[in-house]
């Protein structure tokens, strides 16, 4: 229902009943995690993996605080350690290979967003991701760009994003896509498309483009948002 201050409370109280319920820790670190209390949310999972190392949820919960928090290389090896757990899980093999992209492990992303792409094969934005680790890593496969495309909704949102790094569209064109609509779903887009375009012009090398693509990420994409951060780590690397 959104109510995180009421279902803390409620887990506060079961932690007052069960000291020892991991359950209870981990969901209040998600909900910690919800409100963006990203310190808070790891010490309720430090405690939940003190009590039951080999939790997967823990792990999984406490590398998004971590990512959120900027702190990818703790992320990282949380998402490892999850992973090490249940090797399978798609939803954490994809941020797994976001996290590496931020800290510029792009052959370690290229693996991670290949099996989770290959679990859940109609994924856009792993298509994407997959593609820039791929070209970030000297390795850019246009070929297998297509064939992945040809799986996902080619008429939804991000398609033109993926037609844009096909070479069968314009960065025009994205941004005109991009500006029909009205509310979330265009202010989403908005954001989505200075990113993109900003890795796209990056591939292109063309280095000032990029980064006035990315501050224009930064600014339209909200705080706490992967985009954003994405966004600024690139920034980061393009200013040194």
């Amino acid at each position: 229902m959104g109510a995180l201050d009421r279902a803390s409370a409620d887990y506060d109280k079961a932690l007052q009943l069960e000291p020892k319920n991991v359950a209870a820790y981990v969901n209040r670190g998600f909900a910690y995690i919800a409100e963006k209390q990203y310190k808070r949310a790891i010490s309720d999972l430090d405690a939940a993996l003190r009590l039951q190392p080999d939790d997967f949820p823990a792990y999984r919960n406490r590398a998004t605080a971590y990512r959120s928090l900027g702190q990818y290389d703790k992320a990282a090896a949380d998402y490892a350690s999850a992973l090490r757990i249940n090797p399978k899980d798609p939803i954490v093999r994809y941020e797994s290979g976001r996290t590496k992209f931020q800290l510029g492990d792009f052959a370690g992303a290229v693996d991670d967003l290949s099996q989770s792409l290959s679990a859940l094969p109609n994924q856009p934005y792993t298509v994407i991701w997959l593609y820039l680790a791929g070209a970030r890593s000297g390795t850019p496969n246009a070929g297998r760009l297509a064939a992945d495309a040809a799986k996902v909704d080619g008429k939804a949102w991000p398609a033109p994003i993926i037609s844009l790094f096909e070479g069968s569209s314009s960065v025009a064109a994205v941004e005109s896509v991009a500006a029909i609509g009205g509310g979330r779903s265009k202010a989403v887009k908005a954001c989505e498309t200075a990113l993109y375009v900003g890795e796209y012009r990056l591939l292109k090398a063309d280095r000032p483009g990029a980064e006035q693509s990315f501050q224009r990420a930064v600014t339209a994409c909200p705080s706490g948002l992967f985009e954003h951060d994405a966004a600024q780590e690139e920034l980061r690397r393009l200013t040194g």
